[in-house]
């Protein structure tokens, strides 16, 4: 078949040229934004991945420009652990990528047969991620669909394995000219398992982003699933508005090294200004991996070793609550019944966290701003905890709130998991009471 014999619509077949200095070998798989082609380049022999968006795909200029943009910015990244761009166009309505040929299988196919993984190999794969992370920080480049599959595995004649981190389709690169981002803020872009609560709500974003997506590979490496799982909708609210569960309540074999989970747990935070760069994601886990290996939680027969002997000093993390996770086996279902107004985040919030939200009488009631009259009426007719809200100055109130028999004051604006933590608190303590009482 000729060149001009290609057509529009028609994938790639084995022989295809290319622009004509691609010679199609084979079909190595399919992305999101087209397919992705084992080929020759022509006059030099080099193998090379050939990335091609359909051209039913293309949605014009802007597609093209999309595109476009992803060449730019991934040429700009120099780093051994990041997929060498070598040529870009566009041949008959098709739009192509030429990039290095990475021999391997992808960290995704490897957690699916082996997970969980070694916490020495865990380590070391999400310490190679992290300075790629780095490299991209200081051009501006964020990845924005870093997961499983972007990241392969490739082993050397010698055995020795490169991580290497490929697909900058959804990248961009802030404030550089001709290569800033095309997706405007409030559209939604990424891999909904591996995606940032910023990303989630379409706003701006940074590097910060990918190491949240990068603790979302850690955990899954660690425990053989992301942190959150579910449906869309359900897991971009949960990756919203719902705390981790621990990585050793769902870890099978031995416990993580606390510096490993504290690191984690700062990676997921929700809020963007309290979660690490990568540099020091990478400074963490390079301290973990020059760790001898006791002191990775492991002795030398296999064994775990004590605490003491487990702790290994990282930078400290920013003090934070821990909630309560409804995809821990040990927490019950709690239902509570709202007697007031609140948004619909908070409302969703709560049920990411397991917590339903019933008309007539549940677990619980939250009255959130109640006048002080109104809660103690509350109190006296109800057999549930009673929980409210405060301003942040108003002391006084907090007295009078807490005399009226409030089981729990939040301090406003309430975060949807603070609420969800408080009143299984309160629940439990309440059971725990009526227990008491029985056995009188």
């Amino acid at each position: 078949m000729s060149d001009d014999d290609i057509l529009p619509g028609e994938d790639l077949r084995p022989g295809d040229k290319v622009a004509g200095r691609y010679r199609i070998e084979s079909l190595l798989g399919e992305g999101g934004m087209g397919l992705v082609y084992r080929a020759v380049q022509l006059g030099l022999e080099r193998e090379v991945a050939l990335k091609v968006i359909r051209p039913q795909t293309m949605l014009g200029a802007q597609a093209l420009a999309r595109f476009e943009r992803e060449a730019r910015a991934a040429s700009l990244l120099k780093h051994p652990g990041a997929v060498e761009i070598y040529d870009y166009g566009e041949d008959r309505g098709m739009a192509f990528l030429a990039m290095q040929l990475v021999e391997g299988r992808s960290l995704g196919d490897l957690i699916a047969q082996e997970s969980p993984l070694p916490v020495e190999t865990c380590v070391r794969i999400a310490s190679d991620i992290a300075d790629v992370l780095v490299a991209a920080e200081a051009i501006g480049l964020v990845h924005r669909d870093l997961k499983p599959d972007n990241v392969l595995l490739e082993r050397s004649a010698e055995g020795a394995e490169r991580v290497v981190v490929v697909d900058f389709g959804l990248a961009f690169v802030a404030h550089r000219p001709g290569v800033d981002r095309m997706t405007r803020e409030g559209i939604v872009t990424g891999t909904p398992d591996y995606m940032s609560p910023e990303q989630v709500r379409g706003v701006a974003l940074d590097s910060r982003t990918d190491v949240y997506a990068l603790g979302c590979i850690l955990f899954e490496m660690l425990t053989c699933n992301p942190p959150f799982e579910g449906d869309t909708v359900t897991l971009l609210a949960r990756h919203l508005f719902m705390a981790p569960p621990k990585v050793d309540e769902c870890r099978d074999g031995p416990p993580a090294p606390r510096a490993l989970s504290r690191l984690l747990d700062r990676m997921l935070q929700k809020e963007v200004d309290v979660r690490p760069r990568a540099y020091e994601v990478r400074e963490a886990l390079g301290t973990l991996s020059a760790a001898k290996p006791e002191r990775m939680g492991v002795g030398t027969t296999g064994q775990i070793q004590a605490r003491a002997q487990r702790m290994i000093s990282v930078a400290p993390r920013s003090e934070r609550i821990t909630y309560d996770s409804p995809t821990d086996p040990r927490a019950e279902p709690v239902a509570i019944r709202i007697v007031g107004e609140v948004g619909p985040n908070l409302a969703i919030g709560l049920a990411a966290n397991g917590i339903r939200l019933v008309e007539e009488e549940g677990d619980a009631v939250y009255a959130p701003g109640a006048p002080m009259e109104e809660l103690e009426a509350l109190v006296q007719a109800s057999a549930r905890p009673v929980l409210t809200t405060m301003a942040p100055s108003d002391t006084a109130r907090l007295a009078g709130l807490l005399r009226a028999g409030a089981a729990e004051v939040l301090v406003e604006p309430v975060a949807p998991e603070a609420l969800a933590h408080k009143v299984r608190r309160a629940v439990r303590a309440a059971r725990r009471q009526h227990k008491r009482e029985a056995d009188k």
